[in-house]
């Protein structure tokens, strides 16, 4: 749904997907879940010119007790790029301008990331700027084989925050990242402006604690009772679940999930109501 957003948009950025490369080497594999999987990588690359890259695990594991590890490590394998931008789903791009400016002008550094809490003293992994260098692949591979940790606490062991941060960007003004449960909690709720708010804002994941996804059917009344109070970041907030449900089904057709059903059950049911085959 991003690949279509910035489509939209017009961006002139290179759109590049990872996905396990199991998916394509197993094609006897009658997983419905898999085969939808396959189906949106095809319609990625027709409908919005997406680059497929498959990628093996960091961590291979050995086919039982330890499971293969993918990580976002191997977005540093990949150098035959100069940088990648990084955005954490699920979420909506309201406006890529400053997404491309800081993709193309931005400084070169290995990592430039938003800080995870306002003490800055570590970096966040849900909005990096990255240089690809087979240096650094091998040195973040090498420390996952030692040690079971997030790729968050991965990134923030490796790279400093002092040298690690974003850069201000021209178009300063505009807010890269922004999370929806921030809607919840604003200062001055009374003076949140939805226009002033949509015209400056880059990316909003949609990523409330309380909420398994905004890929799952939530009854109404649970988000009644989540949504913002005040009626301009609460028409914000729920204004951006509801467009990213309604491009679930027009971009992907794909149906909401079950919350708890699993995997397969989910996508079996999401394919029976699905507009059209892509």
């Amino acid at each position: 749904m991003q690949f279509a957003e910035l489509q939209r948009e017009k961006s002139p950025a290179a759109r590049v997907l990872l996905f396990p490369r199991d998916w394509i080497e197993d094609e006897e594999d009658e997983d419905p879940y898999l085969e939808t999987s396959r189906r949106l990588l095809r319609a990625a690359a027709r409908r919005y010119r997406v680059v497929l890259r498959p990628v093996d695990p960091v961590i291979k594991g050995d086919g039982d007790s330890i499971p293969p590890r993918y990580s976002l490590a191997s977005f540093f394998s990949l150098i035959d790029y100069d940088r990648l931008l990084y955005l954490a789903p699920s979420g909506i791009i309201i406006d890529s301008l400053a997404m491309d400016a800081l993709l193309a002008f931005a400084a070169s550094r290995r990592i430039a990331a938003l800080p995870e809490d306002p003490t800055a003293s570590k970096i966040s992994t849900d909005f990096m700027l990255l240089q690809p260098s087979l240096s650094t692949f091998r040195k973040l591979s090498a420390a996952l084989g030692e040690a079971d940790v997030s790729d968050t606490k991965l990134f923030q062991e490796t790279f400093d925050a002092s040298t690690s941060l974003l850069p201000p960007t021209a178009e300063s003004e505009t807010t890269l990242y922004y999370e929806s449960s921030e809607l919840r909690t604003l200062d001055d709720p009374e003076s949140f402006n939805s226009t002033q708010f949509l015209s400056t804002t880059a990316y909003v994941r949609l990523a409330d604690p309380e909420l398994p996804g905004p890929e799952y059917d939530v009854p109404y009344g649970q988000m009644v009772q989540l949504r913002p109070k005040e009626e301009e970041p609460r028409w914000v907030w729920e204004k951006l679940y509801f467009k990213f449900r309604g491009n679930r089904m027009d971009v992907c057709g794909l149906d909401l999930l079950m919350p708890g059903k699993p995997k397969v059950a989910a996508a079996t049911e999401a394919e029976a109501v699905a507009l059209e085959e892509l």
